[in-house]
């Protein structure tokens, strides 16, 4: 029977291995040992509650006795040296049905324990405390009366001795929530209401206020998690609402070490009448960074969660699908299980000082203490791989050197490529191609000297065809901050860019033009730009072999921002430069040669342009079109847009001689902006300069003459333009 139970108990953990890995992402690490372990008790029945490490490296056990099953329970107290062997135990008597909660070692080394009692089996129950010296000898003993049923859920030393504690009050479906302040003595120094609902969980945070999980409805049943941040005298800072198919239960939260929150309970959102793990890390504002969930065919639910001093997380859970066990389960920091180990029973566990764990819980009726060893040095695994984007039988670089031991004694790598090939090899370095497209999940396990291993995964995904590789790169700058928006291939096979150079030039920043040959070699570089911020956004090589360069300027021009537009020869030398300008803001994106010679330039226009009726608040944008003749000379303008930020990016001249511009809209936006393609017939007409209209006048707008068609995506219904009545410079 009891080799069976054995065997029983070996194929329970390796099934529920099993599970957990295909479920979840798993790294792959080697638990600890049991270092030793204890067992409290005597002719009566005792159940441990909670352990904590206390000051001299010692342990205190605390749970309760009683002599048989219909006796009443004391609390019972065990205290231990670190190898678990027992100091002292004391027992105190309950006053009727009591329940202890909470316990703490105390600024003095003593411990306060918290809890609820009741005098009598209808009587409500009330918030208890009991403080004790270093020795467990009871120094005061106080009970605090609520109008109705009172639940602790919270008590933390303050730093002059005292204790602030957090209880509900009421029934089941109405709690009220309030928070207290008592000094050393046990006395009850103030009260104040924390508000309403039903708390899961609640801890402190670094900034003295507190995390508080609750449900966002009365009944169990349907209910959504509840994250609340609140300050130090519990007034909101901010919430989050966390919604499930059925419910979330968050037994457990902690402060993480980044300032996030790590929240451990169970849910039914990914189970079939069942409740699963559930395990959610979030940002410090609360906003949700992973989730970890996995269980089986029946009840599994995590109890208590801690962070670790290596920035992983340790969780107790405790799994109905799995022959009734408890699980101590480590989960990396990014959402991976490392490691699985399975006990009988575990009521409370920590992190201990040497970097091991104490667990407590029942053995027979009797207390059980649990030291685990620290875990072995585990390497870690990583790799990287080039090219990032590889064809099919493309041949694959993998590379594990960032990998790394704690003794820099990693003596193996395994890998599985994901295809059905495995490689087990003493080389950091391997190459492999794969047969066919697809994503592969390429696993690396390393082991070390120790024989201790850590496993990762990626995924690698290949494509059909080979793309494309690297030629050549270059890089060109200064100190200062340069940036190239455009560039294009000339006529010698060379290439032009151009952009905004903060390291040279005269201004806050400077168009920035770049020759360089076919190789990547610059060949010669021209600077334009005068005190202020000068930007180029477009080039093109023109019919001459000289340049046309459009951008921004603040140096030029009667507006604070003004199109600017630079003609070159073929050396970048200026031949001609022109401003168009207004007094609101003017960005040009893009510029193109004509097929008349001339040049058409596209960006937008601040609402100025337009001296529409418009509210001045709202800094309307329209795309804006100028054409200029082959000297810049502006021949016409128009502007198209509504009551957004309508933002015009580049420009072709079609077949047809008209023009196809594409941008951005938000003034009929379905979303935060939409594309916005507009088609121009060629032979567009000027728009005539209009009288000037009062301001409670409408928009003055018209049918635009020579539209083939506007296209939006989004919803965009009609296409109009405003009619400029202030004449350009």
């Amino acid at each position: 029977m009891m080799k069976w139970k054995k065997q029983k108990a070996l194929l329970l953990v390796i099934l529920s291995a099993i599970l957990l890995f295909a479920n979840m992402g798993y790294t792959g690490a080697t638990p600890p040992e049991v270092e030793w372990n204890r067992t409290f008790g005597g002719a009566g029945i005792e159940h441990a509650e909670f352990v904590e490490q206390t000051s001299d490296n010692g342990y205190l056990l605390v749970g309760s006795t009683r002599v048989c099953r219909e006796c009443p329970e004391d609390v019972w107290l065990v205290k231990t040296d670190p190898k678990g062997e027992e100091q002292w135990n004391k027992t105190f008597r309950k006053m009727g049905s009591d329940h202890l909660y909470l316990f703490q070692q105390t600024f003095d080394n003593g411990y306060i324990f918290a809890g609820t009692a009741s005098l009598c089996n209808e009587c409500p129950d009330d918030v208890w405390l009991m403080k004790t010296d270093v020795k467990g000898d009871e120094l005061w003993n106080k009970t605090f009366k609520g109008t109705d049923n009172d639940r602790l859920k919270y008590i933390q030393q303050t730093p002059d001795g005292g204790w602030i504690i957090i209880r509900m009050t009421g029934s089941w479906d109405n709690y009220s929530i309030v928070m207290g302040k008592i000094d050393v003595t046990g006395t009850m120094e103030w009260e104040k209401p924390f508000g309403k609902g039903n708390i899961y969980t609640i801890h402190h945070t670094s900034d003295g206020g507190f995390i508080i999980g609750s449900s966002t409805s009365s009944a169990p049943e349907g209910s959504n998690f509840r994250l609340v941040k609140t300050d130090s005298t519990g007034d909101e800072q901010w919430n989050k609402t966390f919604k499930g198919t059925i419910r979330y239960v968050a037994n457990t939260i902690q402060q993480t070490f980044d300032g996030g929150y790590i929240i451990g309970g169970n849910t039914d959102s990914w189970g079939v009448c069942h409740s699963d793990f559930w395990l959610m890390k979030t940002h410090a504002k609360g906003n949700e960074q992973w989730i970890w969930t996995s269980g089986g065919s029946n009840h599994d639910w995590i109890k208590s969660v801690r962070p670790t001093v290596d920035g992983s997380y340790i969780l107790r859970g405790w799994t109905f699908s799995y022959d009734d066990d408890f699980w101590l389960i480590k989960i990396d920091p990014r959402g991976n299980m490392l490691w699985v180990k399975t006990f009988e029973d575990v009521e409370s566990f920590q992190q201990t000082s040497d970097g091991g764990y104490i667990l407590a819980g029942d053995k027979y009726s009797d207390f059980m203490l649990i030291k685990l060893d620290k875990e072995p040095p585990t390497p870690t695994a990583l790799f990287i791989y080039y090219p990032k984007h590889p064809g099919v039988e493309q041949m694959i670089t993998f590379n594990a050197s960032p990998s790394s031991d704690p003794d820099e004694k990693i003596t193996n790598y395994q890998w599985n490529f994901g295809d059905g090939n495995t490689l087990n090899t003493t080389e950091k370095t391997i190459n492999h191609s794969y047969a066919s497209k697809g994503t592969h999940n390429v696993t690396l396990t390393v082991k070390n000297n120790n024989t201790v291993m850590h496993s990762t995964n990626r995924n690698v995904t290949v494509q059909q065809i080979t793309p494309p590789q690297m030629e050549w790169k270059q890089t060109i700058g200064g100190i200062g901050f340069d940036n190239a928006n455009s560039v294009q291939q000339t006529g010698d096979s060379g290439y032009i860019s151009a952009g905004s150079t903060g390291s040279y030039g005269s201004g806050d920043g400077d168009f920035w033009l770049i020759k360089i040959d076919t190789n990547g070699n610059m060949q010669w570089n021209q600077t334009f730009g005068g005190t202020g911020g000068d930007w180029a956004e477009s080039i093109q090589q023109t019919s001459d072999g000289g340049f046309i360069i459009a951008g921004t300027t603040t140096s030029y021009g009667a507006g604070y921002f003004d199109f600017w537009l630079i003609k070159t020869d073929s050396k970048g030398k200026e031949q001609w430069n022109q401003t168009f300008e207004g007094s609101g803001d003017d960005w040009a994106h893009s510029v193109i040669q004509t097929s008349d010679g001339g040049y058409v330039i596209t960006g937008k226009t601040g609402p100025l342009y337009d001296n529409v009726n418009y509210d001045q608040n709202d800094n309307l944008d329209d795309m804006w079109l100028v054409k200029t003749d082959s000297k810049g000379n502006m021949e016409w303008y128009n502007s198209f847009g509504s009551t957004g930020f309508d933002w015009a990016n580049c420009i072709q001249q079609t077949s047809d001689g008209g023009y196809i511009i594409a941008g951005k809209i938000d003034s009929y936006r379905a979303g935060d902006a939409d594309v916005w393609l507009i088609k121009l017939e060629g032979n567009l007409i000027q728009v005539q300069e209009e009288p000037a209209q009062s301001e409670k006048q409408s928009p003055h707008t018209q049918d635009v003459p020579g539209f083939n068609a506007a296209f939006a995506f989004g919803s965009l219904l009609s296409v109009r333009y405003f009619v400029l009545r202030k004449p350009l410079k």
